[in-house]
This record gives C-alpha cells, sequence and structure tokens, in this order.
C-alpha cells in the first residue's frame, strides 16, 4: 500500500488495473440449522499469463460475522480462500444474503452471497431426511438402513428434536435384543404405522394318509408393511417343517407360501391330530392337521372301539342290577342288545355265551342255563370263562355237589395265580356268603392286598347301603367303595349320607378323594353338617388356594365354628374381590389379627369403604386405631396395592398422621399398578426423564408396582427373550395414590429422594403446578450424579427461568457461569443465551449472541454486550470474537442505534468496503468523532483500491488540516489523474484544491487538470478565460496539445495550432507503444487508398494524441492499436473515421482563419449557396491581401 501511495505521489499512475476474476463470483449456499457450510473461492488474473508476475494483493472483509476465512490477507498471483459459515441459531426457511468484500489493489470485488436454511437432517445416499414423515417413508422402503439411523445418535437430534415422549420411548426400546423389532414398536407407539398381522385363511387342513410322505403348503397372509417375526412350533411329530420363524423376508407381495411334509411313518393310529403354531408375544395363531390313516383298515379301528362300548354297557347293566336299580327285564333286553352287538364281529363268542348262561340264571330259566352250559368247553377257556364256568355249575348244581365246585375254585385261586376267583369265592364260600359282614373284611382284605377291582367295591357298597351300621369307618377301602357309589350314581340313602358326613368330620387328615366326595354330595344334599365337613377338610389341607375360598365364604356365612374358619376366609378371599365381608369377620379380627399385609389390607380397604354403612359404623369406629398403627407399619416398610393405597388415603386424612409420616410417603405415593394378562411379558421396564437407566419391576401373578415420577416417564415390558415393548399395549395401569398434594411436605421432611425431586419438576413442567422449593429441587438435581447431563440443562433452564422472573441476579448469573451452549438442547439454549444477553452475563452474552438470531436481540441488550466486550482486557477472547463484534457493532450503526462508545469502537476497528467506511464517516461526521488516523485510513483505502467514496472530497477536506504532505500530494494527484483520463466526477472542495495547487505548485497534473475542469463549464468568468488563454497557450508552447483545449473555441483566444487541428485521442499506460493507423479520402480520390501508420504520441500521463489538418470534404479513416510493454502483439482497440461537421463549421464567424473558409466555401459549393460561396472567397482574397501586405519583404525590412 505504501509503495502504491508513493507512486501516485509522483504521479505514477497506471491506465488499466488487470482484471481480476472470482470463481465462483456468486455464494449460493444451502446450510443446516446444526451446522454451516465450508466452501472456497478463487482470485486470479483474467489474463493470467499477462499478469504471471503479477501478485494480487488485498484482504477479505464481511459483516456477517458467522463467515470465517483462513486468509485475512493475501499476495500472490492466485489465491484460493477457504471459508466456513456458521449455521447455528438461524431458523430453518428463513434466507440471507450479503456481500464478502475483497479489497485489492485492482479494486474492490463484491463476492455476492445468497444463503437458505433448511432444517438439519440425516443425510442417507443421495437423501436427507429432516422430520419423521421422511423417516417413516425411508423405513419403508428400506428397513435395514432405517434401523441403523434409528439406533444413531443423529435420529433424536434430527427426527425427535423436542419430543421429550418419544426420546424416553426410543431410550427403552434401544434396550431391545432385537434391533428390528425396537423400531417396528416405536413406529407403532408413535401412530406412524399399524402393526403387521397375518391371517390364514385355512385353519383346519385334513389329510388321508396311506404310507406315503405328503407335501404341502399353508398359505399366510401378512397386512401392512414393516418388521415381522413368529416362532413356529409344531405338535406332532408326524409335522415337518424346515422353518423355525416366520419373517417378513419370507412374504412376496404380502404372501408366504409354508411348506409342510407330512410323515407317515409317525402315524400308527387310525387317526392323528396335529398343530402348527404361530407365536408371537401378542397371540398364537393356530392351524391344525387332522390325519386319517388310510393304510389300516377302518374296520379295525371300529370294531375295537364298539367292542368296549359293548362290554362297558354290559358291566354298567350288571352294577345296576346287583345295586337294585335296574330290573330284571330291563338288564335282560339292554345286555342282549349288546350281546347282539358283540356277536356281529364273530368274535368274543365267549362273552356271548357266559352272559346269556347268566340271563337265564337271572331270569330263573335254569334248565336252559345248563343246556348252554353243557355246550361249552371249559377246558381252552381262558381264566376268567373258566371261572365263571365253575361258578355258573356251581349256581346249577345241587347242594351236595357245591362244595367240589367252591374247591375247585380255591384250587385255581391257590395253584393257578387266578386272583380273580377271589369274586367268585365270596359268593360261594358259606362263610361270606351269608354273613355279609365277615364278607365285607374280606373284601376289605382283598382290597388291602391289592385287588383293586370294581367289583369288589360294588359288593362293599351293596353291604354299606343295606346295612349302614357296618359303615362305621372312613378308612381308604370305605372312602374307594364311597368313591365307585358317587361316580357310578349309587349313592344315595339318607342314613348313609349321613354316617359319611359323621365320619368325614371326624377325620384328622386331609383327604382329597373325601374332600371330593363331599362336594358331590353337597350338591345333592346342601345342609350345614356336609358344608362343615368340606371345610373341616379344607382347614386340615395344607395348599389352600383361592377356588376354596367359597366353601370358607358358606361356612362363615351359615356360622361353622371351626378354628381357623375366618383366617382361611380371608387368606383365600381375592385381594381385588367386591365380596361383603361379614360382619362376624371383624368381630372375629378384633381380637386375634394374624392375617397377612395383603388380607389385613383388603379387611381394612372393605370397611373404610363401608364405613357409613350402619351395620359396620361401630366396628369401623373399634378399628381406627388399629388402621393406623398397620399402615405406619406398612408405610415404613414401602408396602402398596391396591387396599393399602385406600388405606393410606384414609389415614393421610389426619394432619397428625401425615406430618408424623411426610419422610415415607415417597416409599408409596410414586407408585403404580401394572396388571398384565399377557404371559409372554414378564417385566416391566420404567425410563424417567432425567435418569440415565431405567427401573426393572418382575410380574408377579401377572401385577406389578413401579415407581413413576409424574408424567414424564414411559414404561416398557420385556418378554422372556428380552425384547422390550411399550406397555400401553400389554399392562392396563391403575393410579393408586395421587402424589401431588404430598410432594411440598414431603421435601420439607427431609425426603431427598429422586422420585420426589424428578416428579416435582415433571408436574411443575407438564402442567406448571407451582412448588415453593422448585429451585431448590432443581439445584439438588443438579448435583446428582445419575441425572443425565441433557437434563441438567432442562433443570438449568428452569431455574433461569424462575431466577429470571424473580429478578434474582446473582443466582441467575452463577447459574449461566456454569452454561455451555452447545450441550444444551435448541430451545433451551435459545432460552439462556436470550436471558444471558438481557443479563449481560460476559463473557457467556458473546457466545450467547451465536446461538439466536440477532435480529431478535434488542439494540439495547446488543449495545451492553459490545461495550462489555470493548472494556474487556483478556485479549484471546476480544480476537475470537472480533467478526461477531465488530459485525453487530455495525449492524447497530446501520440502524441508527449504536451510541458514541460503540461509533469509536467501530471507527478504531473497523475494516470494509469504501462504500461501509464512507457510511461510518457520514456518522462520525456527525457526531464529531472523526480522527485523523480514520480519515487516513479511508484515504489510504481508497488509493489502494483506487475505489473513491461518495464523500471523498469532505474526507480529503478533513484530512488535509493533518498536513500528511505524501498521502495528500498522492491523493490529489490520483483524483486529478482520474478526472483527467478517467472523466472521473469530483467534488467542488476537489475542484478548488487542484485550482490552488495548479496555482501555487504550477505542476503540469493539476494546472491540465484543471482547465479540463474549465473545458466542461458552460460560462467562464474572464479571470477563467485569461487563466485559459494563458495555460493553454504554454502547454501548447511545450507540446501538451489535447483534444478537449479546443473545448475552448469560441470561448476564448487559441492557438491556431488548436483552432485549425483535429485531434484523435487514445487512453493508454506511458510505457505503452500506441499506433495509428489511417487514410484520409476525399470526393476526388479515385481507387482504395492504403493505411499510412503512424505511431501516436504519448502527449501526458498516456494520453496518446494524433493531430490532423482536415478539410470540409475530407474523411480520415482510421483503427487503432496498442502494444503493452512486455507484448509481442498489439491489440486493436478502437477504430472510427473522422469528420468535420458542417454544423461546427457554422458556429465559426466569418473572416477567421483561411483554413476556416477554406473548409465554409467547400460547404457551401455542396449545398450551392452561390451567394456565401462569393462571400466567403471575397473574404478570404481581401485577408490573404492584407496578409500578404503585412508579411512581405518591404514591411518585414521596414519592421526590424
Amino acid at each position: 500500500m505504501e509503495k502504491k501511495i508513493e507512486e501516485f505521489a509522483v504521479e505514477k499512475f497506471a491506465f488499466e488495473l488487470p482484471e481480476v476474476l472470482v470463481l465462483p463470483s456468486f455464494l449460493n449456499l444451502s446450510i443446516r440449522t446444526d451446522t454451516g457450510a465450508v466452501g472456497s473461492f478463487k482470485l486470479r488474473y483474467k489474463d493470467d499469463v499477462k499478469y504471471q508476475n503479477r501478485k494480487i494483493r488485498g484482504y477479505i472483509t464481511c459483516n456477517d460475522y458467522r463467515f470465517k476465512f483462513d486468509l485475512l490477507t493475501f499476495s500472490n498471483n492466485e489465491v484460493e480462500v477457504d471459508y466456513e459459515f456458521d449455521g447455528r441459531g438461524l431458523e430453518a426457511g428463513q434466507e440471507y444474503n450479503g456481500n464478502i468484500h475483497l479489497i485489492t489493489d485492482c479494486g474492490e470485488i463484491n463476492i455476492p452471497y445468497y444463503i437458505s436454511i433448511k432444517e438439519a437432517g440425516i443425510i442417507t445416499g443421495n437423501d436427507e431426511i429432516n422430520n419423521i414423515y421422511q423417516f417413516i417413508s425411508l423405513a419403508k422402503n428400506d428397513f435395514e438402513q432405517a434401523v441403523k439411523i434409528f439406533y444413531s445418535d443423529e435420529f433424536e437430534k434430527f427426527i425427535l428434536k423436542d419430543k421429550e415422549e418419544e426420546k424416553l420411548v426410543r431410550k427403552g426400546l434401544l434396550a431391545n435384543k432385537d434391533k428390528k423389532r425396537a423400531l417396528e414398536e416405536f413406529l407403532c407407539y408413535t401412530k406412524s404405522k399399524q402393526p403387521v398381522k397375518i391371517t390364514i385363511d385355512k385353519t383346519v387342513y385334513n389329510y388321508h394318509i396311506s404310507g406315503v410322505p405328503i407335501k404341502d403348503k399353508i398359505i399366510i397372509k401378512k397386512s401392512g408393511w414393516g418388521y415381522f417375526k413368529a416362532d413356529i412350533i409344531t405338535e406332532g411329530q408326524f409335522i415337518k417343517i424346515n422353518k423355525k420363524e416366520l419373517t417378513d423376508d419370507l412374504f412376496e407381495n404380502d404372501i408366504c407360501e409354508l411348506e409342510v411334509v407330512i410323515n407317515p411313518e409317525c402315524v400308527t393310529v387310525e387317526k392323528a391330530y396335529g398343530k402348527v403354531i404361530f407365536h408371537t408375544v401378542e397371540e398364537d395363531i393356530c392351524v391344525e392337521l387332522k390325519l386319517i390313516n388310510t393304510s389300516v383298515p377302518p374296520e379295525k379301528f371300529s370294531s375295537n372301539k364298539k367292542r368296549f362300548e359293548y362290554i362297558k354297557k354290559l358291566i354298567e347293566e350288571y352294577f345296576s342290577y346287583r345295586m337294585g336299580v335296574s330290573t330284571v327285564k330291563n338288564v335282560t333286553t339292554t345286555m342282549r342288545t349288546a350281546l347282539y352287538g358283540i356277536g356281529l364281529s364273530g368274535k368274543d363268542s365267549e362273552i356271548v355265551d357266559y352272559v346269556n348262561i347268566y340271563l337265564d340264571l337271572i331270569n330263573k330259566n335254569e334248565a336252559q342255563a345248563k343246556q348252554e352250559l353243557l355246550k361249552l368247553n371249559a377246558g381252552n377257556l381262558s381264566p376268567l370263562f373258566r371261572l365263571l364256568h365253575i361258578y355258573f355249575e356251581y349256581r346249577l348244581a345241587r347242594e351236595e355237589e357245591k362244595d367240589g365246585y367252591r374247591r375247585e375254585v380255591e384250587k385255581l385261586i391257590n395253584i393257578k395265580g387266578y386272583q380273580v376267583g377271589l369274586y367268585f369265592l365270596i359268593h360261594m364260600d358259606g362263610r361270606y356268603k351269608l354273613n355279609l359282614e365277615r364278607r365285607l373284611e374280606f373284601i376289605k382284605e382283598l382290597y388291602n392286598t391289592n385287588f383293586h377291582s370294581a367289583f369288589l367295591l360294588m359288593e362293599a357298597w351293596s353291604i354299606y347301603k343295606s346295612q349302614p351300621d357296618y359303615f362305621n369307618k372312613l378308612d381308604p377301602f370305605a372312602i374307594q367303595a364311597v368313591n365307585w357309589a358317587v361316580k357310578h350314581g349309587y349313592f344315595m340313602g339318607k342314613l348313609v349320607t349321613e354316617k359319611f358326613v359323621v365320619l368325614a368330620n371326624a377325620l384328622r387328615e386331609y383327604n382329597p378323594l373325601v374332600l371330593k366326595l363331599l362336594k358331590e354330595v353337597y350338591k345333592n344334599w346342601g345342609v350345614e353338617e356336609v358344608a362343615q365337613a368340606i371345610c373341616a377338610q379344607l382347614i386340615r389341607k395344607n395348599d389352600i388356594e383361592e377356588a376354596d375360598h367359597e366353601w370358607f365364604r358358606i361356612g362363615v356365612r351359615r356360622g361353622i365354628k371351626l378354628t381357623g374358619i375366618f383366617e382361611l376366609y380371608m387368606r383365600t378371599m381375592k385381594d381385588d374381590t367386591d365380596e361383603r365381608i361379614e360382619l362376624s369377620v371383624y368381630s372375629y379380627f378384633l381380637y386375634d389379627n394374624t392375617l397377612s399385609t395383603s388380607k389385613k389390607a383388603l379387611l381394612y380397604s372393605y370397611l373404610i369403604n363401608n364405613r357409613n354403612n350402619p351395620d359396620f359404623q361401630d366396628i369401623y369406629k373399634e378399628y381406627l386405631n388399629r388402621i393406623k398403627q398397620f399402615a405406619s407399619e406398612q408405610l415404613k416398610k414401602g408396602e402398596i396395592s391396591t387396599n393399602l393405597a385406600l388405606v393410606y388415603k384414609t389415614v393421610f386424612k389426619d394432619s397428625v398422621f401425615l406430618n408424623e409420616h411426610y419422610a415415607y410417603l415417597p416409599l408409596v405415593i410414586f407408585k403404580k399398578k401394572y396388571i398384565c394378562k399377557n404371559k409372554n411379558i414378564q417385566f416391566l421396564t420404567v425410563y424417567n426423564k432425567g435418569l440415565m437407566i431405567g427401573s426393572s419391576f418382575k410380574f408377579i401373578n401377572g401385577v406389578a408396582f413401579a415407581d413413576v415420577p409424574g408424567e414424564t416417564s414411559v414404561v416398557m415390558v420385556a418378554d422372556k427373550e428380552g425384547n422390550l415393548y411399550p406397555a400401553e399395549n400389554f399392562c392396563v395401569p391403575e393410579n393408586l395414590i395421587s402424589y401431588y398434594d404430598y410432594l411440598d411436605g414431603c421435601y420439607e421432611a427431609g425426603n431427598r429422594s429422586l422420585m420426589e425431586l424428578l416428579t416435582v419438576v415433571a408436574e411443575n413442567d407438564k402442567y406448571h403446578r407451582e412448588s415453593k422449593h422448585l429451585n431448590e429441587i432443581c439445584e439438588e438435581l443438579l448435583k446428582n450424579k445419575t441425572v443425565t447431563e441433557e437434563y441438567k440443562y432442562f433443570i438449568r433452564g428452569k431455574l433461569l427461568e424462575n431466577y429470571f422472573a424473580a429478578s434474582e441476579g446473582e443466582k441467575l448469573e452463577t447459574v449461566l457461569n456454569n452454561y455451555d451452549f452447545s450441550k444444551a438442547g435448541t430451545k433451551l439454549a435459545e432460552q439462556a443465551a436470550n436471558i444471558a444477553i438481557i443479563r449481560n452475563v460476559y463473557p457467556l452474552s458473546l457466545e450467547a449472541l451465536r446461538i439466536i438470531d440477532r435480529n431478535k436481540v434488542n439494540a439495547g441488550k446488543l449495545a451492553k454486550v459490545i461495550s462489555s466486550y470493548i472494556k474487556d482486557g483478556d485479549e484471546i477472547r476480544r480476537t475470537e470474537n472480533y467478526s461477531l463484534i465488530i459485525s453487530l457493532a455495525y449492524k447497530l450503526m446501520t440502524d441508527k442505534k449504536a451510541d458514541d462508545e460503540i461509533m469509536i469502537f467501530i471507527r478504531d476497528n473497523y475494516e470494509g468496503g469504501v462504500t461501509e467506511l464512507d457510511a461510518i464517516y457520514k456518522e462520525l461526521n456527525d457526531r464529531n468523532l472523526l480522527t485523523a488516523d480514520f480519515a487516513s485510513r479511508m484515504i489510504q483505502q481508497m488509493l489502494f483500491s483506487e475505489e473513491m467514496a461518495v464523500d471523498s472530497d469532505e474526507i480529503y477536506k478533513y484530512y488535509e488540516q493533518f498536513n500528511e504532505e505524501i498521502i495528500n500530494k498522492a491523493f490529489l494527484s490520483y483524483v486529478s489523474y482520474k478526472r483527467l483520463v478517467r472523466d472521473m466526477r469530483l467534488g467542488k472542495y476537489f475542484e478548488k484544491c487542484i485550482y490552488e495547487e495548479a496555482y501555487k505548485t504550477q505542476n503540469t497534473l493539476f494546472i491540465i487538470t484543471y482547465l479540463k475542469i474549465l473545458s466542461e463549464k458552460k460560462f467562464l468568468s474572464d479571470e477563467e478565460k485569461d487563466y485559459i488563454a494563458v495555460w493553454v497557450e504554454k502547454q501548447v508552447d511545450d507540446g501538451i496539445v489535447l483534444p478537449f483545449f479546443k473545448e475552448f473555441k469560441n470561448k476564448c483566444r487559441l492557438p491556431a495550432e488548436v483552432e485549425n487541428l483535429n485531434f484523435v485521442m487514445c487512453y493508454a499506460d506511458n510505457d505503452d507503444e500506441v499506433t495509428i493507423n489511417y487514410r484520409i479520402l476525399s470526393s476526388t480520390d479515385v481507387g482504395d487508398k492504403d493505411f499510412i501508420v503512424e505511431c501516436m504520441r504519448n502527449v501526458y500521463q498516456g494520453i496518446f494524441v494524433k493531430e490532423f489538418l482536415v478539410f470540409a470534404d475530407e474523411v480520415i479513416q482510421y483503427y487503432i492499436s496498442v502494444k503493452e510493454k512486455d507484448e509481442d502483439d498489439a491489440r486493436i482497440i478502437s477504430s472510427d473515421k473522422l469528420v468535420i461537421k458542417q454544423d461546427v463549421l457554422f458556429e465559426e464567424a466569418l473572416g477567421l482563419s483561411l483554413f476556416s473558409q477554406i473548409n465554409m466555401m467547400y460547404v457551401c459549393k455542396d449545398l450551392s449557396d452561390e451567394k456565401t460561396l462569393k462571400e466567403y472567397m471575397k473574404n478570404y482574397v481581401v485577408q490573404r491581401g492584407i496578409i500578404a501586405e503585412i508579411f512581405s519583404d518591404e514591411a518585414v525590412n521596414e519592421e526590424f
């Protein structure tokens, strides 16, 4: 810069500056709100060959602090500048524009920029995802890629943004073992899609197999897009499926054809049944496979089944006859029908024969029976039929022969081991035949020696029924006999029933069969004694179940007095029952209550709900202290249930009790009950806003109690495989206690649990519920190490909001001084930034200005921040934030809101284009804050870049007083040169200075420049005319004849050279070689004329001139070429023709120069103006004569 100024001071100028190209010449940026943009631009000479040894010198300025450049100054023949643009704090959808200023020694160059702000998003391939809708579209087309994005940190930042609930849901789902399942559940939870469902049109497949494997396909249809997986479970060894899982990728056009193979080797029966189950956590979809084995004759299976049914019918009819229920006629008819069915198969002839003989006997047709028996061969019979044969012979024999048959049976029993013969022996041995008591003992003995025959039980029950006195002990045999009777419908008769109930009551041990029998008896004979026996049995039972409650309820209502019945009545009662609890129960437990916690809670909660019932009012008063004592004990243990919650809410109404127990309330008031009927779900996990990890709770019998602070939590459930699901799809939540009214009391009682603290903040955030301890609680949470950093910034936001509203400046600044905007979310950062600026918490306010849109900041607040910066002694911080502050200061100035302090800061520090500096000058001048240093910097910049400010003459006027000779001389010389060769308009003060400098120094530049200024004036003063006459003549004498001198014609006296000659002029650098190629054409010429080549003379400062004496009928055609220094070739820069215009000639007065008169004669001749032509000719002759006389030899000799 100094070198250039020195050159200007000695009047060394360059007519034409090299043209500099900027690539690109325009910046069009589309940036994201979270980052910004990076790029570069280049500066080079347009003619980079010509100027390969010349460096581009200069520096970069920009009024937008968001731009950062790797170079601020440059000096090279080619310059590349890298830039960054910080988009943080800008709002999506807005547009910004401005200019980057390049101040170079080849001029000032503006690079316009246009910036559009778009929402930050996730780049995937050629697309950018900015919101949940675009993400859903991606998931629909590329689920795998969507999963990757879902598990990335960018998903929460760019897609969820400030959606806190969705963030918590995602946090819970990220722990899912199945990542695809996690995304699927998230999309369904946010209603972004419907769950994928499968349907099977055909749920039953029927097959006939005959030893050959069968292949088939189960057609499964899928609805909806997304992730799906189901376990494939098979029931039946004959089913073979190669797939273990059914997944969405197995579907083509939403249809899956699942191959199933039926293996006949695994089917050995007539019919087989199997299942294919598609198991998901939500449901099981079942497909049934039914097989008929055609490789086995169907009659084989059907005949066996019918044979069994017929034989069963025969036995039932035998029992019916023996128990005296059915008549001989009915038995005979039914048995013969069954025998007919058995006989059709051609098998089992023995059964048919021997049953027919039995029917003959009971119908007293002994002859027929004997005849039929003789036909049968007893030798090859099975043991049963051989014994039957002997028994029937016994029945038909004479008395003296019967003993032989008895001995034969005994022989078979003892020798052959035919145990079944014992049954026949009962009816053949005289010891048992007539003595029922002995027969009963014998039957018992047989039964106890493992001869467990239904026929023996039938015989026993027939004895009990006929002789109830024998039924005097309920031993295992008697119980089995009763069981047989009940099972076959023969348990009847009041005496035997009463006897059984009495014996059952007398039992000292629990017997499940007795209990079962008693229940059957109660159905038909519902007397109190039976109920008592049932309750007595249940009391002796070890594993009491809820299903037993109905009997205890009956017992209590009937007033049955049994030890433990009240305890078991409560123990088996469901905790969520609506059943009435009898008043007698309360009377009993008033004195001795050993119930479990849950049952006490049930007992007390029912009493509380019915305390206004007249029947319970008195007992409630007696129980009240017990209830409070119980509530106190359970509260301290942290126990909770639906019934306990009711108890707590009741005792909390007692202010004395409440005040004494506030410290324990947080153990229960945040509990929620979750009921889940899906057996696949095992755990429940609560994810709280603010906590790093979730809290898990196990489902017990489908119920879990979980701590849920406030409304800023999400609940997930997990299956046995560790897959997580939003709880709302599987659970029904139940709020137990409304915690809101107790929060402040708990805190004042000294409780500092996380549940307490988080809930207070959550309630304030969501419902704007005030707490007088909110600020203290927020400060407590900031100290807690288990609270996430993100939530701590949310807490800080609460504190800032509250402290600001309460004007607690010191506390506010304490929070702000520990604030890191980069770690806070967008809204929180903007909130803190606004407060930091409003309070001017310096230096945080500097960073705050980078976060928010400066156009939204009050000018007064900006001024305070700038003022703090100006006073800041930290040079590093000042340097880092200089571009931010200077741009904001300049904006305040342009908005007319900058005070003097800011204007002085701008004056001493701003660097920018001449236009911006000129605006600063005006403001400084108006405020009387202008300094020589600023004026000097501005003038030097104008000289360096050769760009002039609008108020350059005023600036020079101000600066001239400081007598900086070199700068003043350089500046005045430069503007004079520009006025001379570029016709640059100047202010009046500049014209005055040029005149004075010309007068004072008689400097040719200033003289000629002033003559140029005067040449453009329409009216000249006499003094100016004299000035022109003197100095034009002087310049002509010095060889400086310039075309604009002719502008003085007819205004003042001019040398003849100026009046008669015409000029062709060209501007170039002093060192250039300028050549004119011309030819003079007239009306008398015949044919083409060649061009004449001549060098144009550099008359002054690169003003090249060629003079011509041109007559009226002549035309000069020419073109000019310039050969620059160090260049080999010349370039044509202009071409034209020179003609004397008639209007110019007519302006000249008659009698002027002879040359002019000759030209006028040409014109008159062309116009056929004879009269005027004669006048010019006459005048020419007269004037020529006078001249000849004056300059004759005699006259000259006489004169000299």
